[in-house]
């Protein structure tokens, strides 16, 4: 028996909820196929992890989540760029 024999409940959005996480996802991806997976991989594991206990009691799962999934985000703009959105010029 293999971890993905596990039987676990579809909990597929419904039509009416994938409008509110599409923004989400594309935010968080940036449509990129390759951050998608690694995101995906990402998400599996830790659900596995979880359903079968293999974190010690005293883990802090949110936090570990928070920070998994913040990996995935893109950098903070630097003030270069703030200034070059803004139509500021280098100054040299």
């Amino acid at each position: 028996m293999t971890s993905s024999d596990n039987v676990v409940p579809d909990r597929r959005l419904r039509p009416e909820q994938a409008p509110a996480a599409e923004p989400a996802k594309d935010r968080l991806l940036a449509g990129a196929p390759t951050g998608a997976r690694a995101f995906w991989a990402f998400a599996h594991g830790m659900v596995l992890l979880e359903l079968a206990g293999r974190f010690p009691p005293d883990a802090d799962l949110d936090t570990t989540w928070r920070v998994g999934v913040g990996a995935f985000r893109p950098p903070a703009p630097s003030r270069w760029d703030r200034r070059a959105a803004a139509g500021e010029r280098e100054v040299r």
